[in-house]
Order: C-alpha cells, then sequence, then structure tokens
C-alpha cells in the first residue's frame, strides 16, 4: 500500500468533508459569476436594463476629483467588479483551505478554520447568486425601470418607479409598452399602444380616430391631440402598432417617429412600484 493511499485512510472524514465545502463554495461562487457575464453576452436584448451593469465605479466615487479620467474606472460595473474583487481576494483563502496539512492531534481546531474559511468564502458565493439571480430575472423575466420626463403624464411622473415584464402577448389599445428611441441609441422611451395592427390611425381636428372611430377611454383626461408630421394618417402593418404618449403636448411618439414593430417593443409596463402612494398595478 502506497503512503498517499496510507495519509488519505488516517485522514478523517470530517477533515476531508469541511475542505472540500471549501473548495466547492469558490468553485460555486466562479461558477455564477462567470454564468451571471455570460447570460448578457449570450442573450443581450435587455442589457441595458442590467442596473447591476449601469453604475460604474466611477459614479460611485463620483465625489472623487478626476476619477473620470483613471483609465478603466468609467467603464467597470461597480456591482461585477466589487464581486469579481471578492473572488479574486477570496482565492488565496480557497488555496489555503485546499492546502491545509491535516493533523490528528489539532482535528477539531482545523475544521473549524476550515468552517471559517468557508464562511468568508460564502459572501463571495452569496454575492454572485444573488447577481446570477438578478441577471436571470433582468434577461428573460422582468426588469426595474425609471421613467424620464413628463410624455406619459398624469399615468406616470418623472422619476417613478416601474416594472415591466418582457412577455407580451396579446397586446391590446392602451396597454403601456416600453420602446426604442430610433433617435438616440440605448435610450427607451415608455409609450401607450393606440393603433394595433392592421387598423388605420388619423390624427385631425385635435383627435385620435382609429378606423375614423373616436374613442380615448385610456385617458384620464380629454387632451387636445396635434400633428404635422409624415404620420398622421398611417396604415399599420401586420406587426406595427402605433403609440402615443399620454401628455400630448410633449411626447416624441409616433406622430413624429413612425409606427413600431413588435420586435421593437422591449416590455409592458405593469406595475408602480415607487413613490409608494402610487404603487400598485398599472391599470391601461
Amino acid at each position: 500500500m502506497t503512503d498517499k493511499v496510507q495519509d488519505d485512510i488516517k485522514i478523517s472524514r470530517p477533515f476531508k468533508r469541511a475542505q472540500r465545502k471549501v473548495n466547492r463554495a469558490y468553485f460555486k461562487a466562479v461558477f455564477f459569476f462567470v454564468a451571471m457575464i455570460s447570460i448578457e453576452q449570450l442573450f443581450p436584448r435587455y442589457r441595458d436594463f442590467n442596473t447591476l451593469r449601469r453604475t460604474t465605479f466611477s459614479d460611485f466615487l463620483g465625489f472623487i476629483d478626476g476619477i473620470n479620467e483613471i483609465p478603466l474606472l468609467g467603464d467597470i460595473s461597480f456591482a461585477y467588479g466589487l464581486i469579481g474583487l471578492s473572488l479574486v481576494l477570496l482565492f488565496p483563502v480557497f488555496l489555503k483551505g485546499k492546502d491545509l496539512k491535516y493533523d490528528p492531534a489539532q482535528e477539531k481546531k482545523l475544521i473549524k478554520k476550515l468552517k471559517r474559511m468557508q464562511a468568508r468564502i460564502d459572501t463571495g458565493y452569496y454575492a454572485s447568486v444573488i447577481g446570477f439571480a438578478f441577471v436571470l430575472i433582468n434577461t428573460f423575466f422582468i426588469s426595474l425601470a425609471q421613467v424620464s420626463g413628463i410624455s406619459m403624464e398624469p399615468q406616470f411622473f418623472d422619476q417613478d418607479d416601474v416594472i415591466i415584464q418582457h412577455q407580451m402577448s396579446n397586446l391590446s389599445r392602451g396597454d403601456i409598452v416600453v420602446v426604442k428611441d430610433p433617435d438616440r441609441p440605448q435610450t427607451y422611451i415608455v409609450k401607450r399602444i393606440i393603433g394595433l395592427p392592421g387598423e388605420t390611425v388619423e390624427v385631425k381636428e385635435g383627435k385620435v380616430f382609429i378606423n375614423d372611430v373616436w374613442d380615448e377611454y385610456y385617458l384620464i383626461s380629454e387632451v387636445g391631440t396635434s400633428c404635422n408630421g409624415a404620420y398622421c394618417n398611417v396604415v399599420l402593418g401586420e406587426d406595427e402598432y402605433y403609440v402615443l404618449g399620454d401628455n400630448r403636448s410633449s411626447s416624441n411618439d409616433s406622430r413624429r417617429l413612425g409606427p413600431f414593430e413588435i420586435d421593437d417593443l422591449f416590455g409592458e409596463v405593469v406595475i408602480i412600484v415607487r413613490p409608494f402612494d402610487r404603487a400598485g398595478r398599472v391599470q391601461p
């Protein structure tokens, strides 16, 4: 029997189990961190909505003069960078636990030491898991966003926090959706669906007519609608939607931008999260 086998036999199971837990905790932390980044690369459609990606180190340390001039700090996500840095700093802990020598006389003390190592590594593991879960939900299910501007008043106000549902089925008139602004890359606007595929939309006499019928039931109060562009009278295609802001005098929408195809719609606004006095499900 070789010395290696004899050494394996001498090592107690509780020690080996504690050592394996340290190893697994670190590998799982790295796995979820890599998975978090990979999801964005493989499914980039909702990357702009990822708040973990949006905040950089320079934003977080903005109180320091000249921070934006330091290379990389203006581009690296604070959350991603912090998780990655924690895994780098925990790597020596992983190596120390992996190489820890067994001593039968010190078994209890060594196992306690391994448990402390695991607890330290678990902080990086939990951060990676939470980040992975957030990105997974943000990519495939819902996103948290903030309304900017007054184009949807009084339905939404500037700085309202809302939840966007990615899966859009059976869209109907009055639903509120998020579309990409063709004039500003990585900028998204919140609008209400007015015209559905196949319908004729005509803006005249201060009103919006759908197939020659005026019925803007979705507006909280009656507002006038003016239109001087090329899209005041439009026949929508089979995958096109005509969207307008509720605050018609302060909205950049289909009257100037034209209809939006289904692929241009990034989700339906379903819940107001904040302010809390208006929190709740959005009613079309």
